[in-house]
Order: C-alpha cells, then structure tokens, then sequence
C-alpha cells in the first residue's frame, strides 16, 4: 500500500544524532534579549524558518542581530527605534506576541497586530491579555486593524492566576514582571522544562526571579546584562524523533 509504512521490528537501535537547539526556547531568548543592554550572545540556535523570521522581524524595529558562527547568534537592542511591529512580520510568526514586553520595557507603549493576523473569531490569547491587564497594563484591541495597543499607566505588580496553564503566557507575563518596582506573582503556571531554561538565562542576568511549585514570583531587578553566552537546551522534541 502507497499510503502505509510496514515496520518489521526486533532489532535494537544504536548510534548518536547531535540534536538542535529547541526552538521554543531560542525564539523566546531572542525576544528577552531585547530587553538586555549590551551585546546578548546564545549558542545553540537552531537555523529555522521561524528563527530567521523572527530575526527579520526584530530588525525591522531597529535591534541588530547576526550569526557569528552556525548556530551563535549575537543581538543588540540598544538601537531600537520602533514600537510597533508591521502586520508583515507579525503574521508570520505567532511568538510575535511576546514582543509586548520588551517594547513596553522600551517605550511605555506599542502596538503588536494579534497572533497570525487573524482578526475575527476567538481569540485564544485572551487570557494572556487578562494577565496583563491584572499586572497593570492598558491594553485595548482594534478589531478593523487587528492590533493591541498596550501602555504602561504604573508599573506592573500584583497576581494574576491562569485559569488554564498557558505555556506563553507564563513566559510573557514574567518578563513583563521585570519591570516591577515592587513584586509580582504568577500562580498556576505552566511547568515546562523551556520555561525552566528561560529562567535560568534571565537570573543569570541578574534578573531577580523564583519559581515556587506552580508559581513564579518577580522582584525588581537591576538593567539586564549578558556576563557570558547562554547555551539553550536542545529540543525534547527531536530527541524523540
């Protein structure tokens, strides 16, 4: 049959593969890096479509980005001009969405165009927009534009629990926590060995941040600054591939 593969078993399997670098985590360190001041410098970057997509996309808005080697890239958001990210590139890549924190970090306010450009329908990253409107920031969506405005009225603080673990939303709602004066709790979080890995490479930083059984907890922190190139995980997913 055409359509069917017929396994014949029995034999074990042996060797070594070199996996790449998992993507849900070099998209999000890529995102977090523009909230760093300086050079930020990751290994193990995998060379794929929604990397380099997203690579356009965060040039587009004036950061500086480039591969040194295979796979360590190398990022500068100090020059970053733009606060608001071009439907073009945004509906590309749905981890587009994570930009809200680095350029509300930046400018106090910006526009992101929802996830894929939809702009009809459900949206299912309602509960990441709950978040951050508990936290304190004044978002509000154009339906005939399909963009979110958000804007910084006072520093975020405060809790905010997931009715339901979101994966980027636990991600999104702890960078936008770095920005605290004060502290803020997100309960309920969804446990995942990438979120793990983006912590690390956040508190290595010297961002101050606690993760306590199903919540993460984010005192002020100091500007973020690289002290030595960050290696991400490799991806759990090709491991089992």
């Amino acid at each position: 049959m055409s359509d069917s593969y017929l396994i014949k078993g029995g034999k074990p399997l042996n060797g070594e593969v070199v996996l790449s670098g998992a993507k849900n985590v070099a998209l999000k360190t890529i995102i977090a890096a523009l909230m760093f001041k300086g050079d930020v410098t990751l290994e193990n970057i995998p060379k794929i479509n929604d990397v380099l997509d997203l690579i356009k996309l965060i040039k587009s808005l004036g950061a500086k980005a480039e591969f040194k080697e295979k796979n360590t890239l190398v990022i500068n958001s100090d020059s970053l001009k733009s606060n608001l990210v071009e439907l073009q590139y945004g509906s590309k890549i749905r981890v587009s969405f994570m930009l809200f924190a680095p350029l509300l970090r930046r400018f106090g306010e910006c526009f992101v165009p929802n996830p894929g450009g939809c702009r009809i329908g459900a949206r299912p990253i309602d509960r990441i927009i709950n978040g951050l409107t508990a936290l304190g920031i004044k978002v509000d969506y154009d339906s005939d534009t399909g963009y979110y405005h958000a804007k910084i009225i006072n520093k975020p603080k405060g809790k905010y629990r997931f009715e339901k673990p979101s994966h980027t939303g636990t991600e999104l709602l702890m960078m936008i926590g770095l920005m605290t004066n004060e502290k803020v709790e997100i309960d309920n979080i969804a446990n995942e060995p990438e979120i793990n890995d983006l912590i690390l490479y956040l508190t290595s930083a010297g961002a101050n941040i606690k993760e306590e059984g199903k919540k993460i907890i984010i005192c002020k922190s100091p500007q973020l600054k690289q002290k030595e190139p960050f290696i991400i995980m490799s991806d759990r997913n090709e491991l089992v591939t």
